[in-house]
């Protein structure tokens, strides 16, 4: 089957996701993000490889039912693409700030044979806006980009656009606990500098750049208790060698309302 890419909405000056300079910086530069990947400089490999077995003791939960996921900040799914193959999905949505990677994600996507379709929008708008439940939502590396006070706000409305039972799945970078976020970029910095060298200089550059003006982490056990405030039960799933990235998988405690099967 072959979907078509639906039809996305008009830009908007609000996007919170990303500054115009980020769009520039993802819209020029996939390729850097293609080596960041296939030298796994960010642990990619290790994360997913924690994320498997609870995604499948999670399809042990969810039961016959069927199961639709979102991803939000998609980009072209060069992480996500293998993941989703080996899922049991009826239906997928991906959302991204940035027009012109949805041309590459549906592309990554050829001959999947489970209806899919492609938004262009603001994760954080998407989030509080009407629309569609899914029993899974991601946000790869997407979240890092917004201010601490729009990320609880997302953490809040989010769970409105997830079915009863479902699972929200959280990567990002985030800083030490009473890290500062000048520390953390210089910090992070150095990492480039220093081991990421397959990208040469200028591609450096290029990424230290964007850490030092687009990312905005929050600290990890600060984002854990933003969270907990806006009524999830989190569960770190995995913590990267570097004190930057990890992996949170977020549900809503069970409520004494009709199991999920009979919301529907």
């Amino acid at each position: 089957m072959t979907a078509s890419p639906a039809p996305a909405p008009a830009p908007s000056p609000s996007n919170r996701n990303l500054s115009p300079e980020s769009l520039l910086f993802f819209e020029r530069t996939w390729q850097v993000y293609h080596q960041i990947v296939a030298d796994d400089l960010m642990e990619h490999g290790a994360l997913f490889a924690a994320l498997r077995p609870r995604l499948q003791a999670f399809l042990e939960e969810w039961g016959p039912a069927p199961l639709t996921m979102a991803d939000l900040a998609c980009g072209d799914l060069t992480t996500l693409a293998p993941l989703l193959r080996e899922l049991p999905l009826a239906g997928f949505t991906g959302v991204d700030a940035c027009a012109s990677v949805i041309p590459l994600a549906q592309a990554r996507l050829g001959g999947w044979p489970v209806p899919y379709r492609w938004l262009e929008d603001d994760l954080l708008r998407w989030a509080e806006g009407p629309g569609e439940r899914y029993g899974l939502i991601s946000c790869l590396f997407g979240l890092h980009h917004l201010a601490d006070a729009d990320k609880q706000l997302f953490l809040e409305v989010v769970a409105d656009r997830l079915e009863p039972g479902g699972l929200l799945l959280i990567a990002d970078t985030f800083r030490e606990p009473g890290e500062s976020l000048d520390h953390y970029r210089q910090r992070y910095g150095r990492r480039i500098r220093d081991s990421w060298t397959s990208l040469g200089p200028s591609f450096q550059d290029h990424v230290v750049a964007h850490v030092s003006g687009s990312d905005f982490p929050a600290e990890h056990d600060r984002f854990a208790a933003m969270a907990e405030q806006a009524g999830w039960q989190g569960e770190w799933l995995w913590r990267g060698s570097h004190q930057a990235e990890a992996l949170l998988v977020l549900r809503r405690p069970a409520s004494p309302e009709a199991p999920r099967q009979q919301q529907r």
